[in-house]
C-alpha cells in the first residue's frame, strides 16, 4: 500500500530517487493519513480514483444509487415505450380488421343477399352486427377525421339498409332514424374541420343525411321533426348556393331541398306555406332551365312542382 511505498522511496539507493527533503517526506506520511493520493505511488486514474471513492464513500454511493436508478429508469420507460409501440401496432391491425368487416357487413354481404329469396332475417342479423362493430369503430376514431367520414357514410348506408323509402329494406324505420342521427352527429362536428376537402365533404353528406332523414321522419307522421330537419338542408344548401350563383348543378340543390321541405309541410298540414315553397322553388327551375335545358332533372321538378301545385288548387277549387 501507500506506507511500503512511503518507506521504500525513503530507503532508495539513489539519492535522487528518495525524498529531496524531511518536508516531502512528512507531507507523504500526512496526505497517507488523511487518505490523498501520495507522490510515492504512480500517479494513474485509477490510483486517483480508488482514493477519492475511498475518502467520499458515502457521496459516491449515493452517487451511484442514483446513477443506478437514473439507468434503470432510462431502460424501464424505453422498455415501456417498446410495449407501447407494440400495443399501438396491435391496435392499429385490430382497428384496420374492425374496420374492414364493418365494410364487409354494410356493403358486401348485405348487398350480395340483398334479392334473395327469404334473405330478411339473415339481413336483419348482418344490420345488427354491423350496427355493433360500428359502433365500437366509433368510440377510436375520435381523432382521424378520414375515418369519421367513413364511419358517417357507414351509418347512412346502414340506415338506408334499414328502412330507406323507396329502397330494398328490412322495415326497421326507427333504427334507420337512430342511425342517421348518429352519421348527422358525425358529420356535424367535421363541417367545423380546420382542412378545407374534410370540410366540403362533410357538408355535402350532412346535407343528403338530412333530407334522407327528414323523409324518414314524414313517413313515420313526425311531421314536426321532419320539417325542423328539412329546413336545416335548406339552410346548408342556402350557404353552398350563394358561393356559387351561376353553378346550375349547385342551384338544382336548392329545388332539391326546397321540394323535400316544402313536402313535409304539406305533409303536415301547412298547406299555404308548401305552396309558397312550391311556387318560389318552380320560378328557380325555370331559371336553371333556360339556363341549362339540357337538365333533365330541372325538366322533372318543373312538373313536379306544376303537379303539386295544380293538386292544390283543385283542392280548393272543390272546397
Amino acid at each position: 500500500g501507500d506506507l511500503d511505498n512511503i518507506l521504500l522511496k525513503a530507503l532508495r539507493k539513489e539519492p535522487v530517487r528518495r525524498y529531496l527533503t524531511v518536508e516531502q517526506f512528512s507531507e507523504d506520511i500526512r496526505r497517507h493519513q488523511t487518505g490523498l493520493p501520495v507522490t510515492a505511488r504512480p500517479d494513474t486514474f485509477s490510483y486517483r480514483a480508488s482514493k477519492f471513492v475511498k475518502r467520499n464513500k458515502i457521496s459516491v454511493a449515493s452517487a451511484g444509487l442514483v446513477s443506478l436508478a437514473l439507468i434503470g429508469g432510462v431502460i424501464g420507460t424505453s422498455w415501456q415505450a417498446v410495449r407501447a409501440e407494440r400495443q399501438r401496432v396491435l391496435a392499429e391491425r385490430r382497428f384496420g380488421e374492425v374496420r374492414e368487416l364493418a365494410n364487409n357487413f354494410v356493403f358486401k354481404y348485405h348487398d350480395g343477399i340483398a334479392n334473395l329469396q327469404g334473405s330478411t332475417e339473415m339481413r336483419k342479423m348482418l344490420v345488427t352486427d354491423a350496427t355493433k362493430y360500428l359502433d365500437i369503430l366509433a368510440q377510436d376514431a375520435a381523432n382521424d377525421e378520414q375515418l369519421q367520414i367513413e364511419l358517417a357514410n357507414a351509418y347512412v348506408k346502414l340506415a338506408d339498409v334499414q328502412g330507406k323509402t323507396y329502397y330494398s329494406n328490412i322495415g326497421d324505420t326507427a333504427g334507420a332514424i337512430e342511425n342517421y342521427q348518429k352519421a348527422i352527429k358525425i358529420l356535424e362536428k367535421l363541417a367545423e374541420s380546420t382542412k378545407s376537402a374534410i370540410q366540403t365533404k362533410a357538408k355535402d353528406d350532412l346535407i343528403l343525411a338530412l333530407q334522407t332523414l327528414g323523409m324518414m321522419q314524414m313517413r313515420v307522421f313526425a311531421h314536426t321533426d321532419s320539417i325542423a330537419t328539412q329546413q336545416r338542408a335548406v339552410e346548408l344548401v342556402e350557404k353552398k348556393a350563394a358561393i356559387a350563383p351561376e353553378d346550375t348543378d349547385v342551384q338544382y340543390l336548392r329545388v332539391r331541398a326546397n321540394g323535400r321541405l316544402a313536402d313535409s309541410m304539406r305533409e303536415g298540414g301547412r298547406f299555404d306555406e308548401a305552396m309558397q315553397i312550391y311556387r318560389q322553388t318552380l320560378a328557380l327551375c325555370e331559371d336553371i332551365f333556360r339556363r341549362a335545358p339540357a337538365n333533365e332533372n330541372v325538366e322533372t321538378a318543373i312538373s313536379v312542382f306544376n303537379d303539386r301545385i295544380g293538386r292544390y288548387l283543385t283542392l280548393h277549387a272543390i272546397e
